[in-house]
């Protein structure tokens, strides 16, 4: 007990268990989880395949009608701002700020990008990374939730 406490304060944060499919998702700061289907994606302007995979993901968010929560990890509010302006997302999509990596922590988020596909409150799918049949697998999922409805 004492090694384990030890740990947590040397390494400054507390430590998560990842999440994994049929567990109840984690919370994210004012997101409502518990409802229909949501896509959460784990981003950083930064990372090139983060981009490839927010085109894909927006397009499966218009054309299936569900919510896009993406999550920006450790970067400030104004870099965040200006690549979404330069790189709109579709209508209804959000963007929340974890600029301490706390959310990505909880929802063990360890590679760029990560994507989750939540329903009803419940973790149904996990991607990590992007590769050869992202949008494919992605839009599959969802339609496989939508249809759970």
């Amino acid at each position: 007990m004492r090694c384990a406490a030890l740990l947590i304060l040397l390494s400054g944060s507390l430590a998560y268990a990842d999440p994994i499919i049929g567990e109840r998702a984690p919370p994210l700061p004012e997101v409502e989880l518990g409802k229909d289907v949501v896509i959460v994606d784990f981003f950083a302007t930064w990372c090139g395949p983060c981009h490839e995979a927010m085109a894909a993901l927006s397009d499966i968010a218009a054309r299936r009608k569900v919510e896009l929560v993406v999550v920006d990890v450790g970067e400030p509010k104004e870099r965040v701002d200006a690549w979404f302006a330069a790189n709109p997302l579709p209508a209804g999509a959000r963007v929340v700020l974890d600029p301490r990596a706390e959310a990505s922590h909880r929802w063990g988020q360890h590679r760029f990008p990560t994507t989750f596909v939540v329903g009803g409150g419940t973790i149904r799918h996990i991607n990590r990374g992007f590769g050869p049949g992202y949008a494919r697998r992605l839009d599959d999922w969802v339609a496989t939730e939508l249809a759970r409805r």
